[in-house]
């Protein structure tokens, strides 16, 4: 507000992410959060009683009074945008940015750009990815490739952008990553190309692994042939399942990746080198 006042709401947000905030009234607040992997939706209501904010339990009534809400607040991103606050007026569609919480992030810093990719591979298996391209990306300059391997539903998340890279169930927004050997942007940043790659529907146990290994050499050679990736320069990362199939991929590709780690619950194994730079 433009008198500089405001008012703590007892809320912890501790882990949550924000998805949605709406006035239902002058005096009365709605916020919807998840937790940081996108689950456990919760909407929670505060109203201002005597300039204290308070939690309450709405009542059916209520309920349906929020439907006729004029304004409303929603977090809108994509892969390449951060995400922003907007009011939404409900009867018109008009909209007004509110909040930008990182308004420097892209004019500041470099940021490499981000597309979804899909395919097939030779064992008839389909196949998703993020790429996220250097930053100082320069079409028709080979740059080093860091594979990124995750796991999880037949998706990405929604259009939302992530510092990371989408590396499952989900992306992490702006971080921290919840999985340290996942960097996403931070390679970007230093002229490495980044394929956060999920395989669909795997087979279980050495098939699981073998399955992963045809994706590792199949992507690295795509993304080679293209002449994006470096075929001297292209390195494989997973954690903990993801971790084992790299290390089975060690153990059984003549590709030549030039380095690797596989990042086990229990301990960290350093494959090679990196010798990316």
């Amino acid at each position: 507000m433009s008198s500089g006042q405001y008012h703590v709401l007892p809320i912890d947000f501790t882990d949550r992410t924000v998805l949605k905030i709406r006035w239902v009234s002058p005096a009365t607040i709605e916020i919807e959060t998840t937790n940081n992997l996108g689950k456990d939706l919760r909407t929670e209501h505060f109203a201002s009683i005597n300039a204290n904010w308070t939690a309450f339990t709405p009542s059916d009534k209520d309920d349906q009074s929020h439907a006729h809400t004029p304004i409303h607040l929603e977090t809108r991103q994509s892969l390449n945008q951060p995400p922003q606050i907007f009011a939404v007026d409900a009867a018109t569609g008009a909209i007004r940015l509110v909040v930008d919480p990182n308004p420097r992030l892209l004019s500041d810093y470099k940021i490499g750009r981000i597309e979804r990719l899909s395919g097939t591979l030779p064992t008839g298996q389909q196949w998703i990815g993020q790429l996220i391209y250097p930053a100082d990306y320069t079409p028709g300059m080979k740059y080093p490739l860091v594979i990124q391997s995750v796991y999880g539903p037949a998706t990405f998340g929604a259009e939302e952008f992530t510092l990371q890279g989408d590396w499952g169930d989900g992306g992490v927004g702006l971080g921290p990553s919840p999985v340290a050997c996942y960097l996403g942007q931070l390679l970007a940043t230093r002229g490495i190309a980044v394929l956060t790659l999920k395989v669909l529907h795997a087979a279980q146990g050495v098939k699981e692994a073998a399955d992963r290994q045809v994706a590792f050499e199949g992507l690295a050679q795509q993304l080679s042939d293209s002449g994006l990736a470096d075929k001297n320069k292209i390195a494989v990362v997973g954690f903990s399942r993801n971790g084992c199939w790299v290390d089975y991929t060690l153990a059984h590709s003549s590709f030549p990746f030039a380095a690797a780690i596989a990042a086990l619950r229990s301990q960290l194994l350093a494959v090679s080198a990196w010798q990316l730079a």
